[in-house]
């Protein structure tokens, strides 16, 4: 049972890093999202300026907000799939965490049914010495 505890909370700092490197691949995602959004706000305020920019530099702003456009749809679905993942990562370690707990009360359980049997066998002996 106390190996079967240990593996379990091994398995546990597994599963916990892994959880810390989903947050962490979520949140570069998400800053890669926030710098896809700002490079498209720029260049639709470049659009928005025709007088000052030429045809040529606002045809390249038009192809280059398509492409900023796409890698946004690209990591929308990449930042969902990362959430979905966390999500599953989460219910596993919560599972997990209650399955260590359960182990170490019934380990503790054990420890105290050890304990009471060591008392009533050392009182067992102390009384059949003492009757002679």
């Amino acid at each position: 049972m106390r190996e079967r505890h240990r593996s379990l909370q091994r398995l546990l700092r597994v599963k916990a890093q892994l959880h810390q490197i989903d947050e962490a691949k979520l949140g570069e995602i998400q800053r890669r999202r926030i710098l896809v959004e700002e490079e498209k706000r720029a260049l639709l305020r470049m659009l928005g300026d025709v007088e000052k920019n030429d045809s040529f530099i606002l045809g390249l702003a038009c192809r280059h907000l398509i492409q900023s456009e796409r890698r946004e749809i690209d990591l929308a679905a990449e930042e969902s799939a990362q959430k979905a993942q966390l999500l599953q990562r989460s219910a596993q370690k919560k599972t997990l965490e209650k399955i260590v707990k359960e182990t170490a009360v019934s380990i503790a359980r054990e420890d105290e049914k050890l304990q009471l049997l060591d008392i009533g066998e050392s009182l067992a002996a102390r009384a059949s010495s003492s009757l002679p």
